[in-house]
This record gives structure tokens, C-alpha cells and sequence, in this order.
């Protein structure tokens, strides 16, 4: 073979016996490269060797092995006939070095497609690399290290076939304990997608060589595969939680109810947990309930975030606890928080009997803690704050332990109440500690507020040691003031019976990509509006409804699609629909007319009148108004004098959308200053989505008046007889 003499040649090349320094220089010569262009071989190779260059004549060697099968095998011993150890060390180097021998790389990957040489598995009896080896590793693991350069873990590989892409699964393991033991120099270090692989494999799930916290929180990072993730953990097992790519959107969506889980004495309104259970309430409570989760979620900030109070945001954690406080208290919270303050310290007090004899041994200290409370997030939901550890000023013993000296509030360092003046703030002893009444304060002066507290600890031995004694004795007195102290209170109505919220483009928590690929939404809660939650960002679906453009995006925080319409021939995002009998209920026009002359006063009337009055109720039938309507301009026609008119919009379930502003009266001839005008708007509310527009409804009433006047003074003169109409045209939705 052809090769193997090369190989051989140029590993032992001797110069001085033949004449040249390389096998190059004797036999350097034209040759036709794969470029196209003619080149001297010491061209066409590097360090004047074909051995391990790139390029030409690596891609020449691995054509010849791609396309003479048996030739891989005869290289590395595992057939009948076999080449030499040169051979070997070549090709293993060849096949360790993938990103340097990146044609040979995918010669080898076209050789083994189908499974020749790697058969299915590792292991696997058809999987003969297994059974050779060079330099202590067996061959499977070269061409391991060479399909795995290979891999991009898309499930669109670009040079792997399914086989291959199988096969190298199958080594999950191998690849996970190499990146435990040489974590710089593993393949997962070095190729992202196989990081990827060992990241989202069981042996990660359960936290095999402590890498667990690790692999999840780079899946989480990847915002896919999170429920699978968690569900490959033998102590997770959740009904399709590996349906949830994105755990983190369960957490914000989630309002904290147990779908009936927990017994109804813990349930603020069992009844309520159960008629609010969905999927998504389900899979966050099993979640939160389940410790092996919890310690991955809570070990990554992404996620541990969505549970707890962040940036005064109330976390799943708070809002599960709101819910769950005990029956007929929804909403009720007794919880510790750190206020970063505090205060330890002590003295001390030595007696030598050897020159003072008998006697007591007193140590007294007095310590202030100083508690500010404006760090507390939920300190505005809050009635009462204890502090605990402390007793009453009262209390008389040898050892007293911080005993309660004097106590102050301030706001922004200014003093508002004191033990001695309690106007603002009001404390007392309770069984849980030394409660002071917050209530009075607002918002801003709670985030201002410190508490300070004085207290003090002695501790008297009485002794009696003879005069001389060769002993001493030290008493120690500390005062001890945690700075966690206990809140007490009611969350908001939202937190405690769940959060009604709202998206909507009047308010910008609804903004659409230039291109309307993309909606970003950012939802507040209508029952509290700073209780706002994480943004998200989604893909729109575009479909063509006649000359428009329809893109909807789905807003899971409110349930529902939003709806953006564009025509396809001017950009415009309105369209006027005429209202006739297909698409109406009711009448569209109609008129009245009078010929009777009515005298105001009687007999001595300066003036008379003629009066023509009619009122018109007609309904756009359900589905006629489509999604994404955020307001309707009605045209009409009248004459003369539009008295009442009421325009409204109603869901299919009877909810009002939006109705016309109050409308003054107007004439259509102008008289008496009035301004003619035959088109009239519904605004619809902020916050209305397309479940709400799914087949509403519009319902316009309608009062029109003639008057026609005899010339004052004269009201025996001719009147002309009195004609009023009114015609409903057509609406025009603003998208």
C-alpha cells in the first residue's frame, strides 16, 4: 500500500544515506492540488513531511480511506491483514486531533454513516473499535473525540446521520465522568454541544460528581428543556413536566394556589385552590413542595428570584404563603425579615479575692440596636412589627438578659416616637416579643423608618471567698439584639386571592417588533398596579385574512392573544365594514314625519311648530367586529337633530368593552351654534384582549328630532311639515 510505504519512508528517513534531508526534497515534484492549481509538493505540505500535514494530502488520505472500507480497519488491526504500527500512530493522531484534521474529520464521519466500525452503541457487540486500542485507549474513544467535533446537537446535524448521532449518545456517561475528571482538557469543555449533551443528561439531573447546580443553571440559561431536565431527577417525577421548556415563565405565571392539595384548615379558601387549579398552578406547587427541586431552583438566581421577594416584587413563595395562612385567613403573614441591623456587645467585671475579699461580682451593659425597616420589601403591607428576645423593663433578678431600657422610631433620623410619647407608633409586650404598631405611618415614612431599641444585661454573683484567697472571679454580662425581626399583616388583595392582569398598547405594556415578528408584554396587576411582572417577549403567528395581515402573539399572563391587523395594499391598520341584513340585527334606517302644528301657549302662542321625532336600536352581530379592535368610529345619517344617542360594545358574555362618550346634541344645518357630525367613536377599555372581542357585539340607540318654527310673532304662518330620519352606514375598526 501505497501509503504505508509513504509513512514509513518519511518516519525513517535517513539523510545522510540518501543524499536528501526529507523524502519531500528527493521527490519533490508537480502535482494537481484541490484548489485547482499546480503545485510542487513542498507546497502543498507543511514541516517539508506529507505525514500529518493539512489540506491536499490530508484530504487524499482520508478519501482513500473513506472509500476503501476495509482499509480503517486493516490500519488499526482489526482485521486479518494488517499495516504497521506507523499506520496507527498516524491515523489516532489524525482522528485526536479533529479540529487541526477537520477533512479527515469528515471523511471519517462519511466512512461510518451507516454504523460500519462504531456499530449502534458503545458497547455494543457490532461496535468493533472497542476491541483494539493504541497507546491504552481503545479506538471507539478516537473516533469518539472525532464525531463529537462534529456534533451540533440541533437536531439538523449538518454531518452526522442519525446513527452516528445515536452512537455518540450513547457515550453520555463516558463524556460526563471525563468532564469531572479533566474538566479544562474534556470534550464537553472544549464543544459546546457536547457541554450541552452531558448538561441535559440524568447523571447531571442527579447531581453525579456535585456538577448537578452547575448543569441546571446553564439550562435554565438556555431557557429550554428545564421541566425535562428536572424530571430526569429519580426523586422529581411531576405528570408532563418535561412540557415545560421554560420553568422560570411557570413560576411568574403562577399565583401561589395548590389545586386542592393541601387540607382545607391550611387553605385560606380551599375552595377557591381548587377552582383556580390549571396546569400551570399544578406543575409550580408540585415544584415548591418537592425539596430535590428546590434545591436546584434556589441554588440559581434566575429561578430563586421568581420565588422570592425581589426588587420589592413579590415572589411565588409569597404568594403561595398568602394563600395558604389558614383557613379564613387569606392573606394574613407573620414572617421573619432581615433588617440588616442588630447589636452585640458586653462587659466584664474580675474580683480577686487575694486582696478584696468577699463579695459580689457585678458585670452591667447596655447596648442599642438600631433596625431599619425601609429594607424590608413588604414592610408597606404590614400592620405590626415585633422584635423579639427582649425583656420587660420590670423584670428583677441576679442574671437579667436584655432588658428592655428605652425604645424610639425614627424617620430619616428624626424622632416621631419614643417609649415616653407613643402618638405615631405604639409598642407593647405580647407573647411574641415586643410589638410596635406601624400602621399610622405612610408609605414614605416606612421606607425612611428605623427602629431603635436600648437594652440592658447584668449578671451579680454573690461569693464569699476568706479574705486572701488565691481565686478570682469574672462575671460577663452581653446584650443580644437580632436584627431579624417579625412582621405582621395582610398581603394585598391580589397576592391573597390572586392577581387580575392587564396588557395593553395604550400603556405601552404592550409593544410590538418594527416588523411585527415579535410582542413584548409587560403585565401590572389591575387590583394593584405596582405589582408588575417579568417581561416577556414572543413570536407572532402572521396569517391573511382577505387584503390584511393578521400577526397574533399569545400573552400567557392574561390568557388570551392580541391581535395587530395590517393591510397589505397601504400599511393601514383600520378597516370600515358597511353595516347591512347579513351582518346587523334590528333597523338601520328609518324615518317619521308630521303635519300637525302645535301651539305651544295655547291661544295667545306667538309662535307654533311642527315636530317629527323617531328612535332607531339596531346590533352588529357576534363575529362581525374581529380580533385586535381597540376602538370603532360609527357613521351615520340624520336629520336635524340627534337628541340621544348610545353606542356600546359587549363581550359574548354581557361584560361592557367600551361605549360612546357622552354625546351633545347636534343639528345638521348648524343652527344654534351646534356642529353637524355623522361619525361617533367607542373606545374601547384598557386592558381588552382578543378572548374578550371573541363574537362581541355592538348595539347603537339612537333619538332623532325635527322642529320646524313659525316666524315669532306669527304663529298662524306657514309651517313646513316635519321630516326626521336617521340611517346607520357603517363602522370603521382601528386596530
Amino acid at each position: 500500500m501505497l501509503w504505508e510505504k509513504l509513512f514509513y519512508e518519511e518516519a525513517n528517513w535517513n539523510a545522510d544515506k540518501e543524499g536528501f534531508t526529507s523524502w519531500i526534497e528527493k521527490y519533490d515534484d508537480y502535482y494537481s492540488s484541490n484548489d485547482g492549481t499546480i503545485k510542487l509538493l513542498s507546497d502543498g505540505t507543511q514541516n517539508g513531511k506529507i505525514t500529518g500535514s493539512t489540506g491536499d494530502f490530508e484530504a487524499y488520505f482520508g478519501n482513500t480511506i473513506k472509500n476503501n472500507t476495509e482499509f480503517l480497519g486493516e490500519i488499526l488491526g482489526l482485521a486479518e491483514k494488517t499495516t504497521n504500527e506507523i499506520m496507527q500512530k498516524n491515523v489516532c493522531n489524525y482522528l485526536s486531533n479533529p479540529d487541526t484534521y477537520t477533512i479527515f474529520a469528515t471523511k471519517i464521519a462519511d466512512l461510518t454513516s451507516e454504523g460500519l466500525y462504531i456499530g449502534t452503541k458503545k458497547g455494543s457487540d457490532d461496535n468493533i473499535l472497542k476491541d483494539g486500542s493504541y497507546n491504552g485507549i481503545s479506538y471507539d474513544l478516537y473516533v469518539l473525540t472525532t464525531l463529537a467535533s462534529l456534533y451540533e446537537g440541533d437536531g439538523n446535524e449538518s454531518y452526522l446521520s442519525d446513527k452516528q448521532v445515536e452512537w455518540l449518545k450513547s457515550y453520555q456517561e463516558y463524556l460526563y465522568d471525563q468532564y469531572l475528571t479533566i474538566s479544562e482538557n474534556s470534550l464537553a469543555k472544549k464543544y459546546p454541544s457536547i457541554y450541552d449533551l452531558i448538561a441535559r443528561s440524568k447523571y447531571a439531573a442527579n447531581d453525579k460528581g456535585g456538577k448537578g447546580q452547575e448543569f441546571f443553571n446553564y439550562v435554565v440559561s438556555t431557557g429550554k428543556g428545564m421541566g425535562a431536565w428536572l424530571n430526569m431527577n429519580d426523586k422529581i417525577n411531576i405528570k408532563d413536566l418535561e412540557k415545560y421548556d421554560d420553568i422560570c415563565s411557570v413560576f411568574a405565571l403562577a399565583d401561589g394556589w395548590c389545586c386542592g392539595n393541601e387540607s382545607a384548615s391550611v387553605c385560606g379558601s380551599h375552595a377557591k385552590c381548587i377552582s383556580n387549579a390549571n396546569d400551570v398552578e399544578r406543575v409550580a406547587y408540585l415544584l415548591y413542595k418537592n425539596s430535590a427541586a428546590m434545591k436546584y431552583i434556589n441554588g440559581c438566581s434566575a429561578t430563586a428570584n421568581l420565588i422570592n421577594d425581589t426588587n420589592g416584587e413579590y415572589g411565588y413563595g409569597t404568594r403561595f404563603t398568602a394563600k395558604h395562612s389558614g383557613a379564613g385567613q387569606s392573606g394574613k403573614f407573620f414572617r421573619p425579615f432581615y433588617t440588616g441591623g442588630g447589636y452585640y456587645g458586653y462587659s466584664a467585671t474580675t474580683r480577686d479575692y487575694a486582696s478584696d475579699g468577699n463579695g459580689d461580682v457585678t458585670a452591667v451593659h447596655v447596648g442599642t440596636a438600631s433596625l431599619p425597616l425601609g429594607k424590608l420589601g413588604l414592610i408597606n403591607s404590614s400592620s405590626f412589627v415585633y422584635v423579639t428576645g427582649l425583656k420587660e423593663p420590670a423584670t428583677q433578678g441576679w442574671f437579667v438578659e436584655n432588658k428592655l431600657v428605652s425604645w424610639s422610631v425614627t424617620v430619616n433620623g428624626n424622632p416621631i416616637a419614643t417609649d415616653k410619647n407613643q402618638s405615631r407608633v405604639q409598642a407593647v409586650f405580647t407573647s411574641q416579643g415586643l410589638r410596635f404598631y406601624i400602621g399610622g405611618l405612610t408609605d414614605v415614612e416606612r421606607a425612611g423608618a428605623q427602629i431603635n431599641i436600648t437594652a440592658q444585661s447584668h449578671k451579680s454573683y454573690d461569693l464569699n471567698y476568706p479574705n486572701g484567697s488565691p481565686s478570682s472571679f469574672t462575671s460577663i454580662a452581653a446584650v443580644s439584639i437580632s436584627g431579624t425581626v417579625y412582621l405582621e399583616g395582610y398581603y394585598p388583595d391580589c397576592i391573597a386571592n390572586g392577581h387580575n392582569y392587564t396588557v395593553s398598547e395604550d400603556n405601552d405594556t404592550i409593544t410590538w417588533a418594527k416588523d411585527y415578528a415579535e410582542a413584548t408584554f409587560k403585565p401590572y396587576c389591575t387590583k394593584e398596579a405596582s405589582h408588575k411582572v417579568k417581561p416577556i417577549t414572543v413570536s407572532s403567528e402572521i396569517t391573511t385574512e382577505g387584503n390584511y395581515l393578521v400577526y397574533t402573539a399569545y400573552c400567557p399572563y392574561v390568557d388570551s392573544t392580541v391581535t395587530k391587523r395590517i393591510s397589505k395594499t397601504n400599511g393601514s391598520t383600520s378597516e370600515t365594514i358597511n353595516l347591512d341584513a347579513t351582518n346587523t340585527s334590528g333597523v338601520l334606517y328609518k324615518s317619521a314625519s308630521s303635519s300637525n302644528a302645535v301651539f305651544s301657549g295655547g291661544s295667545k302662542s306667538s309662535e307654533s311648530y311642527k315636530l317629527a321625532r323617531t328612535t332607531i336600536s339596531a346590533s352588529v352581530l357576534p363575529g362581525v367586529i374581529k380580533s385586535g379592535t381597540k376602538s370603532i368610529t360609527v357613521n351615520m345619517d340624520y336629520g336635524n337633530e340627534l337628541t340621544n344617542l348610545v353606542i356600546q360594545v359587549f363581550s359574548a358574555t354581557g361584560e361592557e368593552l367600551g361605549r360612546n362618550a357622552a354625546t351633545t346634541t347636534g343639528m345638521a344645518n348648524e343652527v344654534g351654534g351646534y356642529q353637524f357630525s355623522n361619525t361617533f367613536t367607542v373606545k374601547l377599555r384598557t386592558g381588552v384582549t382578543d378572548k374578550d372581542l371573541k363574537n362581541c357585539r355592538m348595539t347603537i340607540n339612537a333619538e332623532v328630532v325635527t322642529q320646524n318654527w313659525s316666524p315669532s310673532g306669527n304663529p298662524n304662518a306657514y309651517v313646513a311639515d316635519a321630516f326626521t330620519y336617521v340611517r346607520i352606514n357603517s363602522f370603521t375598526a382601528h386596530y
